[in-house]
């Protein structure tokens, strides 16, 4: 049985331990990203090179200098999955090819800011004026086709739009949706507010797209069927 040594000296120093042929050596040191300290008795597995969580191939838990050691039952692409108290954050994917493994890993123990309705802030999100409007597709407006999106987004606590949250829950046309989605983190909106701080919101926001004598038709996107939107009033129409 070979032995295994774990003595981490500066950033990362581990002895170079000989590996079976059918087996490779994972070894590494979790540290706080904020506070550089060594993040002890953090559970370490080795899971399949997805985004998702998977079942762990092998499992093990840091020492109390933060390192590491675990076998990989072969060569190939992987990633560790480090279980903390109240979350598990995956690794970038990791390579193995033929040797053993010695990595660093940094992990962010910040708990994310919860993110509100508009019914659980005490001030909700405001869109600042003269803000970008979306343009209305040349193609539509020719063919005097008028609708609306429907969109829902989390505004930040700057006051932006965050376009990885970006649904559209009502369309009639992909291009009506593609102008709503090229102007949205061009607007500006004010942040929410509870209890004196700025929060994340979410955010429901209708874009019309109409011009007079436009024909007021829609589709919702999970059927297909066409409907029709109420008649728009035209002064809320985009130059």
């Amino acid at each position: 049985m070979r032995s295994r040594s774990r003595c981490v000296v500066g950033l990362l120093t581990l002895m170079s331990i000989s590996s079976s042929a059918s087996a490779q050596l994972v070894m590494g040191l979790v540290r706080n990203k904020e506070s550089g300290a060594p993040l002890r008795q953090i559970g370490v597995a080795l899971v399949a090179d997805t985004t998702a969580l998977s079942e762990p191939l092998v499992r093990t838990t840091t020492d109390s200098s933060g390192a590491f050691y675990l076998d990989a039952p072969k060569a190939g692409t992987y990633r560790l999955a480090f279980t903390l108290a109240t979350k598990t954050m995956l690794s970038a994917p990791l390579t193995i090819a033929g040797g053993d493994v010695q990595r660093e890993f940094v992990l962010d123990m910040r708990e994310e800011e919860p993110t509100y309705f508009e019914f659980q802030v005490l001030k909700p999100v405001q869109p600042l004026p003269n803000q970008p409007t979306p343009r209305y597709p040349e193609s539509m407006r020719k063919s005097g086709i008028q609708g609306e999106v429907l969109a829902q987004f989390v505004v930040d606590t700057l006051g932006h739009a965050d376009m990885s949250t970006f649904k559209v829950l009502r369309s009639n046309a992909v291009e009506f949706t593609n102008a709503v989605r090229a102007t949205l983190p061009q607007i500006l909106f004010v942040p929410a507010e509870l209890k004196n701080r700025k929060v994340k919101q979410v955010v429901q926001m209708p874009f019309i797209f109409c011009f007079p004598g436009g024909s007021p038709r829609g589709a919702r996107p999970d059927t297909g069927a066409y409907w029709w939107v109420p008649k728009v009033d035209v002064r809320y129409c985009p130059a």
